[in-house]
């Protein structure tokens, strides 16, 4: 936690009022808001190399204009980081109430509408310069990069959609 504090101080130029935990979101990282005179959300890592991956992968979609967090500090020892605060809910706590009724609000229709936009421009992306070595599990994503390559080249006919080329 300490290390938040000092990072948010080297970002900021002071502390933050307020540290409070937020929820995770599916691995060991544990998240933190920061508020002050920004409200910046700080991560804390268990993994190295997740750390590393996200840390790395950040900027790169940035720089092609997708929509995820700028990583403004990182720690000495890469176990902890600060990023822009996106807001206080996810998509999913958003749609809660819908899923349970099957009825979507016209601003729900909207956001999910934008959020598989913004899924098919981080797939059709170009990865040119991109580390995959960075990926985490390696391993993993070897086998699906290369699932993904084979249907983009149109390698695999099993893996083509009816009427792709």
């Amino acid at each position: 936690m300490e290390r938040l504090k000092e990072l948010y101080k080297s970002v900021v130029g002071c502390f933050a009022d307020s540290v409070t935990p937020l929820a995770g979101a599916g691995s060991n990282r544990r998240y933190f808001l920061l508020e002050g005179k920004r409200r910046l959300v700080g991560t804390l890592g268990t993994d190295f190399k997740e750390n590393d991956a996200f840390v790395y992968m950040t900027p790169f979609f940035a720089d092609m204009g997708l929509p995820v967090p700028e990583v403004l500090a990182v720690s000495g020892d890469g176990m902890a980081y600060l990023q822009t605060f996106a807001g206080s809910k996810s998509l999913f706590d958003i749609i809660a109430s819908a899923k349970e009724t099957g009825e979507y609000s016209s601003a729900q229709k909207k956001l999910l509408k934008e959020a598989v936009g913004h899924i098919a421009e981080f797939h059709s992306a170009s990865f040119a310069g991109f580390d995959f070595g960075k990926c985490v599990p390696r391993a993993a994503m070897d086998h699906k990069l290369e699932l993904i390559h084979n249907f983009r080249s149109g390698r695999n006919s099993a893996c083509r959609y009816r009427g792709s080329p």
